[in-house]
């Protein structure tokens, strides 16, 4: 019995993003927001997802997610890899990364323990 999964598996989607799992060779999620697309291996999606969820909403501009003095060095790293974003690009990439974060975790855990 074969229990490969023969095709791609979306396991999030927003209106500027996506996360889907791809199984070719090892298990890479396929991240994407906006222009940005990556594979991401399991622990590069949670030190991303660890990431996001770190930048704190009310130090943030309303009107751009521009840095300030008061940010947290993760901030800068999201800051570096998606450039400037709005308040609600902020928390659309925050509720992509939220919703994969569990299933992520989840297939991890088993494609490690199977393998």
């Amino acid at each position: 019995m074969n229990n490969r999964i023969k095709c791609p598996l979306q396991l999030a989607r927003t209106r500027q993003g996506e996360i889907v799992l791809h199984t070719d060779t090892e298990f890479q999620y396929a991240f994407t927001f906006g222009s940005l697309h990556r594979l991401l291996t399991a622990e590069q999606f949670h030190l991303l997802h660890n990431s996001a969820l770190s930048v704190d909403l009310g130090k943030l501009s309303t009107q751009t997610g521009q840095q300030t003095s008061e940010t947290t060095p993760p901030t800068a790293l999201i800051f570096t890899l998606f450039g400037s974003l709005t308040r609600s690009e902020l928390l659309e990439l925050k509720n992509l990364l939220g919703k994969a974060a569990l299933l992520v975790t989840t297939l991890a855990r088993a494609y490690h323990h199977v393998n």
